[in-house]
């Protein structure tokens, strides 16, 4: 009877030190995951105090309940400079549907109560406009930087709010 519980002992020992080398090496993925995704958090951080993006649309709708729509064409972004905001997007006008597609083509060099918070998911830039009419644009930017992802709503005093999905990247 002895023998059974030294036995038993050896076995259950062995598959612990089997168990070990494991554990380590899963806490060394999970330790350069978590240096991996404070790296990309410090250059979406970067990008957003230099003041020198640019957001990449991948889809829009109309709020609240706008069937989503893809953008292919791959030209279609804002920059944000220091001094400027190059605007280059579709847009959806109208109050309700059916809405008319037109394309928000301005270079606008004064960005109205432009303002970069910093939230727990990452950060929320927003800026007015009027884009040379006597509407007035409201451009909110909600910008989660763990996972780079980019949420832009437009709205304006005579449209539906249109909101945007995408990703942000330097200005080269």
């Amino acid at each position: 009877m002895r023998y059974l519980f030294l036995a038993l002992a050896v076995l259950c020992g062995s598959v612990a030190v089997a168990q070990n080398p494991q554990s380590v090496r899963r806490a060394d993925r999970e330790q350069e995951r978590e240096v991996k995704t404070a790296a990309f958090v410090r250059n979406m951080d970067s990008l957003v105090l230099s003041h020198n993006f640019v957001f990449t649309p991948s889809n829009y709708a109309v709020q609240p309940a706008g069937m989503p729509r893809v953008i292919n064409n791959t030209d279609f972004n804002i920059t944000i400079r220091s001094d400027f905001a190059d605007i280059y997007i579709p847009f959806l006008q109208g109050i309700t549907a059916p809405y008319s597609t037109t394309v928000l083509n301005y270079t606008i060099t004064v960005l109205d109560k432009y303002l970069a918070r910093q939230t727990d998911d990452g950060w929320v830039v927003s800026f007015n406009s009027n884009l040379y009419s006597d509407n007035t644009y409201t451009f909110t930017f909600t910008i989660y930087s763990k996972t780079g992802e980019v949420n832009l709503d437009i709205s304006s005093d005579f449209n539906s709010t249109v909101s945007y999905t995408g990703g942000l990247s330097a200005v080269f």
